[in-house]
């Protein structure tokens, strides 16, 4: 793993406030603070437990909030033009980012990752089947490369087109099934009530331990 002084330190964003103005900060610090003097036995553990639980509420709401309003974006654009005005690699690139953020929450994370969080209830099945095919794409088109009709290479149509591409001389096309305004818009739809959902338990576990 690159050291964490090869990065660059970004300011954070107005579109997570909702999510890191949250009373929940203060809880943690509170928590950090007992898990350190009470590192052994159940008392410990349901800290620790309960840190990891904030933890992942809060990255959660603010994956929400980029998904959001990535997709509101993306169908700003889209509207304004009948189709996205950025170059293709931006709006790829920006389809990736936001299905890979939206999934997150809800992809077990390797090793010791923190917990995963479960879908908003009360969502029509249409929302569901949204989620669902979400999470698929991050699986097998988004995050990794597995072959799918969602992204291939385009297949030479004769033998003198593939003798040109094995010369050097001709290209391979790549084709890249964009999402859909309506799919867009179900990613907006999700990801507020997500975040509501986030947000509630953040409070419920607030008022209980505060």
């Amino acid at each position: 793993m690159r050291p964490l002084a090869d990065y660059a330190p970004s300011h954070v964003c107005p579109c997570g406030s909702r999510v890191t103005r949250s009373p929940a900060n203060h809880i943690l610090g509170g928590m950090a603070g007992l898990a350190l003097g009470d590192s052994s036995g159940d008392s410990g553990d349901k800290v620790r437990q309960l840190t990891r639980r904030l933890h992942a509420l809060l990255l959660g709401g603010a994956d929400m909030q980029d998904a959001l309003e990535t997709a509101q974006s993306l169908l700003e654009q889209a509207e304004i033009s009948g189709h996205a005005r950025l170059h293709w690699r931006v709006q790829r690139t920006l389809e990736t980012g936001m299905f890979i953020t939206y999934a997150r929450p809800f992809t077990k994370s390797r090793r010791n990752g923190l917990p995963t969080l479960k879908l908003a209830q009360d969502l029509t099945k249409e929302l569901v089947d949204s989620h669902n095919e979400i999470v698929r794409r991050r699986n097998t088109v988004y995050a990794h490369t597995d072959e799918t009709g969602l992204r291939h290479i385009l297949q030479t149509t004769g033998t003198a087109e593939l003798a040109q591409w094995l010369s050097g001389q001709g290209e391979l096309s790549e084709q890249w099934f964009s999402p859909k305004r309506e799919m867009l818009a179900d990613v907006v739809a999700l990801a507020r009530a997500n975040l509501r959902t986030f947000l509630e338990e953040i409070n419920e576990i607030v008022s209980k331990h505060s």
